[in-house]
């Protein structure tokens, strides 16, 4: 296939001179990698992270390679109670509070290689490499910072909350276990918290 011809200079030699456009590419793709409304990464960026990070795992106890990682935890957080903020308030009511569970999530996100993500609608994710048990301590923070941000709203607001699910794996597994794992982890949670005054639980998977 033919290149492009610009009259006098080839596409590719105009892109490599000017530094206006290398900036835009390279704003165009981090916002196809980014959330618009909560600014955290979106699906894509999740989904390429975390097949990064399970190569890095050891196949079984038998892989000499040297592990690029000892292990890696995924939270999965979902809004309970979201659908009724929509339904009685409106979406732009429905965003602020989704932005409230992003800066949870951001939050719990405390370490540079951390990567906080909304996967889609209401859920939320965040991928932590060499969690090294602090996942559970991680959860409860994401939890009480969220209650914490939506306190202020309860007189205008249904009640809110956040069912979470969490997994933390030593070996390699393909991603769909992985995140299959975590999901149900949360919607056991989800469940769990269903007609309970208790908010606030947790389930994992190991």
């Amino acid at each position: 296939m033919s290149k492009i011809q610009i009259p006098g200079r080839p596409v590719e030699e105009i892109l490599q001179a000017s530094p206006d456009v290398q900036r835009y590419i390279r704003k165009l793709e981090r916002d196809t990698m980014t959330d618009p409304l909560t600014h955290l990464g979106n699906r894509r960026a999740f989904e390429l992270y975390a097949n990064e990070l399970l190569p890095l795992l050891p196949v079984d106890e038998h892989d000499r390679r040297k592990p690029g990682l000892r292990d890696l935890g995924l939270m999965i957080a979902d809004v309970n109670g979201f659908k009724p903020v929509n339904d009685l308030l409106g979406h732009s009511a429905g965003d602020i509070m989704l932005k409230k569970a992003a800066d949870a999530m951001r939050k719990g996100a405390r370490r540079g290689a951390d990567r906080a993500c909304r996967i889609g609608g209401d859920e939320l994710a965040l991928l932590l490499p060499n969690a090294d048990g602090a996942l559970p301590g991680i959860v409860d923070l994401v939890q009480l910072y969220f209650l914490e941000r939506v306190a202020k709203e309860r007189k205008t607001v249904p009640d809110l909350d956040l069912a979470i699910g969490f997994v933390v794996i030593e070996r390699y597994v393909p991603f769909k276990e992985f995140y299959d794992a975590a999901d149900a982890s949360m919607y056991s949670n989800k469940k769990a918290m269903a007609g309970s005054e208790y908010h606030g639980r947790r389930t994992h998977a190991r």
